[in-house]
């Protein structure tokens, strides 16, 4: 009796006794069409005769193992369709042939795809930057599972506030790793910028100073030299790559002199007889012992220079058994292995006494406490005093970022997947003659499979020419991360698992439905891929939506950029340049630059309107507060052209007797509630005041976290010493800029050029504005073109599929006008929907997470709500245009001919 005969006549039986269907299923999944109904009548036959004898779940037993040994290499699915891969080399050249041809004849759109995922990829790229930098943060040295950073919280201002740090007291690792047992050894480390010369040129440099048990914490690899000069030599320097190429070029840098002009201050007696500190530089030489590779910026001792922290306490002139000194560095200790770091923590608070002891004591230590080396960056919002210059990226900004590329990333695999369908439309005749000729489906899923990979290896290809480009672009600002590919293994293998996920992900729907296609009607012309579904329409509105974030926070931040721009500082900072010069250079320094070319005007200021500015108390009727304070010149606010509101500037005569003056900012003037605030007596850290004048406000900084001014107290002081502050005429500060860099060279050869123009302190808001604008604008651009061949590929299938309906509609007297409205009705909706959606989250972003890191940035208003609309709209209209109006003019016999 045959296999399918036993069967049928089986399930005629009324019986409950039956094999396991998953078993059934198995069978079917591994076995070929040729083979399976035979197989599964023979193990049915066998089940019904293991019934006669056994019970039924031996039987089902009995089935499983049939079922397992009726498993053979002629009737297994996988080994024939291996076979058929293998041995159809000439198949397979002929598709690849093809492949080639259909890529070539569809270059334009495959090359946008590609350009499109290859900048989609290096959003990608950049976002895995930023989530690398910080979760491999400290990361980059070995051994380091038992070192331990001491921490502290105290008080300040006798209790008023609570100070949580991660320097420590400058004897605390000594003292404690020789009376706690369990502590292997302590470091200490601090960074300072100081001069540092070959002895030609000089260059200001950060310089870190560490005990010499550093490379025992810390396995900086080393180019050139040894570790062990650092404990025996006290003179030994170790500098990185970068530095020794900086100061020595292509010459070895290990055995060469280098020089460390310490600044330090002495007293000399002037003229009058008087005793003043000026700053003088103490040059020290030293011997480089090594040089090392460059140290990932993601580590909280990022540094190019290492020198014995002893030299930093010999020419700061600080004691080194100080408890109390103000020297705080911070404090690494090593614990023995397996020991638990809170039995060390506990002993530590016994130190607390002897740091608060005595009124000189600057600690006021609540609480000791120790935080893993690995775990710094992620404990840095913790402190409002920190010992490092660099810590991890906050989380909002990266989060942000890593979004918006998830999704810039997913409207390119979008668009990719909706290409691929489109595209099928022109090769379902290529699949349906490929399937009678033998082509099966493995082999059809296999190729273009294989062709969407290659598609996504150009795009990630390029990619990486992009994130190169843009990480450049990038470093304007200074970033602490950066795009390393060699020996970065963490990054290739994101890059390798990027290019998999990426070409599967866009390709498998378009591979399995182009594979399971059925020759029959392909060749009877009875097939047409499906439009756009409801899955479809969805990736649609994402792709818009994302879109009019972009868009949105794009405007928002142009908006911001030019609202910067054009703010009222208060002072004219075009054109205006300014420096520092020691009191004994500083008249002849001033003379020179007199006689500069192009120089308009110059003076001697005590102050100068910087991005800092020192504090004052004042008082007015026995209220006091503290203020920002500027000592400067009587001509100063002249040459500045500070806007004076009401009162008088700065005079000489004895008019008001011989009382000091005072000028305020409007916010000080705020503070007299109502009154007006010319001719009132005020104290100025102690001293009085007549107010003379209010100056509007004088803005520093376009980067703050509060919004608004400080007050401010403007006093005359024309002691000649300070800032030399120069204006140029018009168009000529950068040249007199150059010439007062070559009065410095003049005057202090031995200090590298501190100047600055005015226009770059407030400068750094607006770049960072421009950065942010920059960003956004790209994002935007990208995300609108992708969306838009999105669009383009979605209706193109639409209107493949409704050329009938089209024809037929038209027939019977459809109007132009009634033909647009039935193929654009439903994308209207969706870029409608998706517009209010996307300007909702642009607002949250734009408003919400970066504008308030400016400490002046506008508000909400209806433009950048508008234009988004605008801009999103007229790009759809372009993209569908031409598609649409061509099949609503189409004579309708042709298409109906062509049906």
């Amino acid at each position: 009796m045959g296999g399918r005969e036993f069967i049928m006549k089986k399930q005629k039986h009324n019986t409950s006794s039956h094999p396991p269907h998953w078993l059934d299923n198995f069978v079917r999944w591994y076995c070929t069409e040729d083979y399976q109904d035979e197989v599964l009548g023979d193990l049915h036959e066998l089940f019904e005769r293991k019934l006669e004898t056994d019970s039924i779940a031996s039987a089902k037993w009995w089935y499983a193992w049939n079922a397992l040994m009726f498993m053979r290499l002629y009737n297994l699915k996988i080994i024939q369709n291996r076979l058929i891969l293998k041995n159809s080399s000439a198949m397979w050249k002929n598709y690849l042939k093809i492949s080639y041809r259909h890529s070539i004849k569809n270059a334009p759109y495959i090359a946008i795809n590609v350009v499109g995922l290859g900048l989609a990829l290096a959003c990608g790229i950049f976002a895995y930057v930023l989530v690398e930098f910080n979760l491999e943060y400290n990361q980059s040295f070995s051994n380091t599972n038992n070192i331990y950073q001491i921490g502290l919280q105290r008080t300040k201002n006798e209790g008023k506030y609570e100070v949580r740090s991660d320097r420590s007291p400058l004897t605390i690792g000594e003292k404690a790793n020789n009376e706690i047992a369990g502590i292997e050894n302590f470091n200490r480390f601090l960074r300072q910028g100081d001069y540092f010369s070959n002895g030609d040129e000089v260059f200001w440099e950060n310089i870190a100073y560490a005990d010499t048990t550093f490379f025992e914490f810390f396995d900086v690899p080393l180019l050139s030299g040894d570790y062990q000069t650092f404990k025996y030599n006290p003179l030994a320097v170790y500098i990185d790559q970068e530095i020794a190429h900086k100061y020595f070029g292509n010459e070895p840098a290990v055995g060469k002199t280098v020089y460390i002009n310490f600044q330090k201050e002495k007293e000399v007696i002037v003229e009058t007889g008087e005793i003043k500190k000026e700053n003088i530089l103490e040059q020290a030489g030293f011997e480089v012992a090594g040089v090392f590779d460059k140290i990932p910026n993601n580590t909280c001792i990022k540094t190019k220079i290492l020198v014995n922290i002893d030299h930093y306490f010999k020419y700061k002139h600080i004691d080194k058994s100080d408890a109390n000194s103000w020297a705080m560095p911070a404090t690494f200790i090593k614990l023995e292995k397996d020991l638990p770091f809170q039995a060390i923590e506990k002993h530590l608070q016994q130190y607390k006494a002897h740091y608060n002891y005595g009124a000189a004591s600057v600690w006021n230590i609540q609480h000791f406490n120790l935080i893993p080396f690995k775990a710094i960056g992620a404990n840095r919002h913790n402190l409002n005093d920190r010992a490092f210059s660099q810590y991890n990226i906050d989380a909002e900004p990266l989060i942000i970022f890593s979004v918006i590329a998830l999704l810039i990333l997913l409207v390119a695999i979008f668009n990719f997947t909706n290409t691929a369908m489109a595209f099928a439309q022109k090769r379902v005749r290529e699949i349906g003659i490929r399937k009678v000729l033998g082509g099966v489906k493995v082999q059809i899923i296999w190729q273009f499979l294989f062709e969407n990979f290659i598609t996504c290896m150009l795009a990630l290809a390029l990619s990486l020419v992009f994130a190169t480009y843009f990480m450049a672009w990038i470093d304007r600002t200074g970033p602490p991360f950066e795009l390393v590919y060699e020996g970065n293994y963490s990054m290739m293998g994101f890059l390798i698992g990027l290019l998999l996920i990426v070409s599967v992900i866009s390709g498998i729907y378009p591979a399995f439905y182009i594979g399971s296609m059925k020759p029959s009607p392909i060749l009877k012309g009875n097939f047409k891929i499906k439009g756009a579904n409801n899955f479809t329409k969805i990736l649609l509105g994402i792709q818009f939506g994302i879109s009019f974030i972009a868009v949105f926070s794009g405007i928002v931040m142009f908006q911001n950029v030019q609202y910067l721009a054009g703010l009222d500082l208060g002072y004219d900072n075009k054109n205006v340049l300014y420096v520092y010069v020691d009191k004994e250079d500083i008249e002849p320094f001033l003379h020179d630059v007199k006689q500069i070319p192009g120089v308009d005007s110059v003076l001697i200021s005590k102050s100068h309107i910087t991005d800092w500015s020192k504090a004052a108390k004042f008082d007015y009727q026995e209220n006091e507060k503290e203020v920002d304070f500027l000592a400067v010149n009587e001509a100063y606010l002249d040459l500045m052209d500070v806007t004076l509101l009401s009162g008088t500037g700065f005079y000489t005569d004895a008019e008001k007797g011989h009382m000091e003056t005072a000028i305020i900012n409007e916010t000080l003037a705020k503070e007299f509630q109502g009154e007006n605030p010319i001719g009132r007596i005020v104290k100025v850290d102690s001293v009085e005041k007549y107010v003379i004048g209010v100056v509007k406000d004088l803005i520093f900084s376009g980067y703050d976290e509060q919004k608004g001014t400080n007050p401010m107290v403007i006093i005359p002081n024309n002691e000649r010493e300070g800032f030399i502050v120069a204006k140029a005429l018009p168009g000529q500060v950068k040249a007199v800029q150059e010439a007062v860099k070559e009065v410095w060279k003049k005057y202090v050869p031995y200090q590298p050029y501190e100047g600055r123009l005015q226009a770059d302190i407030f400068g750094k808001s607006v770049d960072l504005g421009k950065l942010f604008k920059e960003l956004f604008l790209f994002l935007a651009i990208l995300s609108v073109l992708l969306s838009a061949s999105g669009l383009f590929a979605l209706m193109s299938l639409t209107i493949n599929r409704k050329v009938k309906e089209i024809g037929i509609r038209k027939v019977l007297g459809a109007t132009f006008k009634q033909i647009l409205v039935l193929i654009n009705k439903p994308y209207i909706w969706i870029v409608m929907l998706a517009w209010l959606i996307g300007i909702s989250l642009g607002y949250l972003v734009a408003f919400k997470a970066f504008l308030p890191r400016f400490k002046y940035h506008i508000d909400a208003g209806a433009t950048p709500f508008i234009i988004s609309l605008i801009i999103v709209l007229v790009i759809a209209t372009l993209t569908m245009g031409g598609k649409v109006l061509a099949a609503a003019n189409a004579n309708p016999s042709d298409t109906l001919r062509i049906e």
